[in-house]
């Protein structure tokens, strides 16, 4: 399997997320090499970043690749989109997550109260939303073609160096997103938590 390509700051910016606390309540942990223990530390999935950068995300339950000609809804467990086209919208439910490398959505993406849901060098059709998550809520170096709206998430998250089709809105994110010193571009406003990013 081809790598990912890894822009310099990736295992930056998902090292953040592991300094920023991720560690210490969320379901999933992103683990860089250098921190082992980190998964016995929670007693959850780590995701090695260096597995990460060759398409293996470790805690996939389901693993998407090449081509999805309808809608998917993911109700449990966390569902990676490796490379993939899902030609329509993609829910996440409460309790499932999502991780999204390479990938193209056509429609829009919802998660709410997810465990994870990460969009890394991945084209969004539509509108970006994500509400209540209990994990990671990352958005890195991806398009999207509408607004981008996270609220009351209580994991760590990121925001950054992507391309926001509309308004960029943050509210009531504890941790506040931070977006590692690269900033978005967005065509709308950015307003609440997001307004500096």
């Amino acid at each position: 399997m081809s790598p990912i390509r890894r822009r310099p700051a990736t295992a930056l910016a998902l090292t953040a997320l592991l300094a920023a606390g991720l560690t210490t309540a969320a379901p999933v942990v992103w683990a860089a090499p250098s921190e082992p223990t980190a998964a016995a530390r929670t007693g959850v999935p780590a995701i090695d970043l260096d597995r990460a950068a060759a398409g293996d995300f470790g805690p996939c339950t389901t693993t998407v690749r090449g081509v999805l000609s309808k809608p998917l809804t993911i109700a449990s467990g966390i569902t990676c989109l490796d490379g993939a086209t899902v030609r329509g919208p993609v829910r996440v439910e409460p309790g499932a997550g999502l991780i999204a490398t390479r990938s193209t959505v056509t429609g829009p993406v919802s998660a709410h109260g997810a465990t994870a849901l990460v969009l890394a060098d991945t084209t969004v059709g539509g509108p970006v939303t994500g509400t209540d998550a209990i994990g990671v809520t990352a958005l890195l170096w991806s398009r999207v073609g509408g607004p981008v709206h996270l609220a009351g998430n209580k994991g760590p998250s990121q925001v950054l160096a992507n391309t926001v089709g509309g308004p960029l809105n943050c509210a009531g994110n504890t941790p506040e997103p931070t977006n590692a010193g690269l900033p978005n571009t967005v065509k709308g406003p950015k307003s609440g938590q997001c307004a500096s990013l």
